[in-house]
């Protein structure tokens, strides 16, 4: 995975302008949908990943010529969606958007219960976003490093909050908690918002949420952040360290969002919806709209996003396995 520079928000616009994902002309034998696009979203309205979605919507109905339409179908930690996107015809009028839980970290928690096989039920499409995801904490905890990691050791059965078993969110509080040797105690929610409201109240102490998404509330000082997990910090937040630089290089990963088609996709159909997304997120408004957010777009096609869906199963395994994360 080819990851951006920590650059100015000018330096990155001029940069992803200038790389080489550009989409093909479409060609008069290419496909071309003829009814309107679903895509069935599994988490929450009002979410990052909501809102990101919504402007891709916006972006690819032009360039397909056909309605995009975004449908809930929330709930069991984004399987409800996956799932109805398993049983549905592979001829690209039916999509879906998915975080990692549902596609990586779900199947390896509920094995046999999962009502789909996540490696054979789809056609990874493209991935839209990374992100960095932040910890944050109440006024109440302290937030520099050296300070919060001690707190934590003097408080090992910290509650903190995720936006549902399985996430990236709650993974990297199980990463924290596996790496300090401690006992912190997951509290998932339906939704980011959830937990942050739980989290300025004083009702939990600690939640981890994608940066953007947090960003809002740091501004306006209603919690801390503590550090993000991406290699690099965040343009967003320059002040705000890395999990590296406070001596937890394990906890270092990024959240992400990817479209998925059922299997059995046509090539044809699949290179034509992923030149249309290519195109919608090398726009210099949709840029500068997603960095505005902390996050960078990923773009690609259908064998490179397979390849790093692999590469993140082999990753989360080993961490669940040692850590013996379970999904009840």
């Amino acid at each position: 995975m080819t990851r951006l520079p920590t650059i100015g928000r000018r330096g990155l616009l001029a940069g992803l302008l200038a790389a080489p994902l550009l989409p093909r002309p479409a060609a008069a034998g290419d496909w071309q949908p003829d009814r309107p696009i679903r895509v069935f979203r599994g988490f929450a309205p009002g979410s990052m990943g909501d809102a990101v979605m919504h402007r891709i919507a916006d972006g690819l109905a032009p360039r397909l010529g056909q309605p995009v339409v975004i449908e809930s179908r929330a709930g069991a930690g984004g399987n409800i969606a996956m799932d109805a996107l398993a049983k549905s015809a592979p001829d690209g009028h039916t999509l879906a958007l998915s975080p990692m839980g549902p596609v990586v970290t779900n199947p390896i928690l509920m094995g046999a219960r999962m009502p789909y096989d996540a490696e054979r039920a789809f056609t990874p499409l493209f991935r839209i976003s990374e992100q960095p995801l932040v910890a944050i904490v109440h006024a109440s905890v302290p937030a520099t490093g050296a300070d919060f990691i001690a707190w934590l050791r003097r408080n090992p059965d910290t509650a903190f909050g995720s936006v549902g078993i399985g996430s990236t969110h709650h993974l990297v509080g199980a990463t924290l908690s596996h790496t300090l040797g401690l006992h912190l105690r997951h509290v998932p929610y339906r939704g980011s918002s959830l937990a942050m409201t739980d989290l300025v109240a004083g009702r939990i102490p600690l939640s981890f949420d994608v940066l953007g998404g947090a960003a809002g509330a740091i501004r306006d000082g209603q919690v801390q952040a503590v550090a993000v997990t991406t290699e690099r910090r965040s343009p967003l937040f320059p002040d705000v360290p890395t999990f590296a630089e406070i001596g937890l290089p394990q906890v270092t990963t990024s959240s992400w969002f990817g479209l998925f088609a059922p299997a059995g996709l046509p090539p044809d159909v699949a290179r034509r919806l992923t030149d249309a997304l290519n195109a919608v997120i090398r726009e210099p408004v949709f840029v500068e709209w997603l960095t505005g957010l902390g996050a960078t777009p990923v773009g690609g096609d259908s064998a490179a996003f397979s390849a790093f869906l692999t590469a993140e199963r082999i990753r989360w395994r080993a961490l669940i396995e040692a850590a013996g994360i379970t999904r009840d």
